[in-house]
């Protein structure tokens, strides 16, 4: 689920498991903003956090398989959808923002 098995070889135990945890924090927001019909934008960092975070897709409806099961949810609540596409993770620049932010060591 999430990539665990891939990511926990990635780049050492540290970066994988901190992607890892990321993705699944992802994934919780947006599913609980959807089961409460909260409209907007649930990922973290945000657009305006991260710019380089987020990559515009050229398929508007392109959508990041992590947030697969919100995208089913706003669907099934009648919420515009479209709040979980457009955009795929540049992981790299995540792990660099997770870095400045969480450990200072790296």
């Amino acid at each position: 689920m999430f990539g665990k098995e891939e990511l926990l070889g990635l780049n050492g135990p540290k970066n994988g498991l901190a992607l890892y945890l990321w993705r699944f924090h992802n994934a919780v927001s947006a599913r609980v903003a959807a089961e409460q019909g909260c409209e907007g934008d649930r990922r973290w960092p945000s657009k305006d956090m991260c710019p380089q975070c987020w990559n515009q897709t050229q398929d508007s409806g392109q959508m990041w398989d992590v947030l697969d099961e919100a995208h089913t949810t706003l669907k099934a609540t009648g919420v515009d959808p479209s709040l979980v596409t457009g955009f795929l993770p540049d992981e790299s620049k995540v792990v660099n923002i997770l870095a400045a932010k969480f450990w200072k060591d790296y």
